[in-house]
C-alpha cells in the first residue's frame, strides 16, 4: 500500500515537472514523458483506490447541476490568482515562480498544455489528493481533517520541485494551499471526483492560457 502511494506521488510529480519544463522549453520529447508519467500514475491510482475500496465517489461525468459549481469555482480561483499576483507584484515578490510566463510559446504548445491539464494533470492529482488521500483521512477521522491534511500535502509536494525555501516559495505554497482547500471542500460537498478533476484541469488550462499572454494575469 505504501509503495503504491509513493509510486503515484512520484509519478504525478515527475509528470508535472516534465510538463512545466516542456511548456517553457518547447521540447516535444518532454511532452511524451509527461503524458506517460501521468497516465502511469493515473492507472496506478485507479488500481490502488479500487483495491482499497475508495471508489464510492468515482463518478466521471458531471451533471447539469454541477455546471454553476464548476464555472463559479474556476472563475473564483482565477480571480484569487490574479489578486494574489497583483498584491505580490506591489510588494516586490517575484511572480514568475508562481506562474511562469510563456509569452513566446507557439499556439500549438499552449493547446497541448491545455489538453494535458484537463485530460491528465487534473484527473491524476485529484485522484491522488482528494480521491485517495482525503478520503482515507476522512474515514479515519473527519472530513475537515481530511481536507486540511490533504491540502497541506498537496501544497508541500508542489513546492518540492522548486528546491529552495524563500518568501516567494512560501507565498506560492500558500496560494496552492488555498486552491487545494477549495477543491477539498467542493469534493466534500459534491462527492464527485469528476467535478473536482474538471475544475482543477480547467483552472490549470486557464492559467496556461493566461501565462502565454492570451488572458490578463
Amino acid at each position: 500500500m505504501t509503495a503504491a502511494v509513493v509510486g503515484i506521488v512520484l509519478g504525478a510529480l515527475f509528470g508535472t515537472m516534465a510538463f512545466v519544463r516542456w511548456l517553457t522549453g518547447g521540447d516535444i520529447g518532454l511532452f511524451v514523458v509527461v503524458a506517460c508519467g501521468c497516465l502511469c500514475a493515473f492507472a496506478a491510482g485507479i488500481a490502488f483506490a479500487t483495491a482499497a475500496g475508495f471508489t464510492d465517489s468515482f463518478r466521471v461525468h458531471p451533471r447539469r447541476r454541477h455546471i454553476p459549481v464548476i464555472v463559479g469555482t474556476v472563475t473564483g480561483m482565477y480571480a484569487l490568482t490574479w489578486l494574489g499576483m497583483t498584491i505580490a507584484a506591489t510588494i516586490d515578490i517575484p511572480v514568475s515562480l508562481m506562474v511562469p510566463h510563456t509569452s513566446g510559446s507557439p499556439p500549438s504548445a499552449v493547446i497541448a498544455g491545455v489538453l494535458v491539464a484537463i485530460l491528465l494533470i487534473g484527473p491524476v492529482e485529484e485522484l491522488l489528493f482528494r480521491g485517495i488521500l482525503m478520503d482515507a483521512i476522512s474515514r479515519a477521522s473527519d472530513w475537515r481533517t481530511g481536507v486540511g491534511v490533504s491540502t497541506i500535502v498537496f501544497a508541500v509536494l508542489h513546492a518540492v520541485p522548486l528546491g529552495s525555501i524563500d518568501l516567494t516559495v512560501v507565498v506560492y505554497v500558500a496560494c496552492v494551499a488555498v486552491g487545494g482547500g477549495i477543491l477539498g471542500i467542493v469534493y466534500h460537498r459534491t462527492r464527485h471526483l469528476g467535478v473536482v478533476a474538471l475544475i482543477h484541469g480547467l483552472y490549470d488550462a486557464v492559467i496556461i492560457v493566461a501565462a502565454a499572454g492570451y488572458l490578463p494575469l
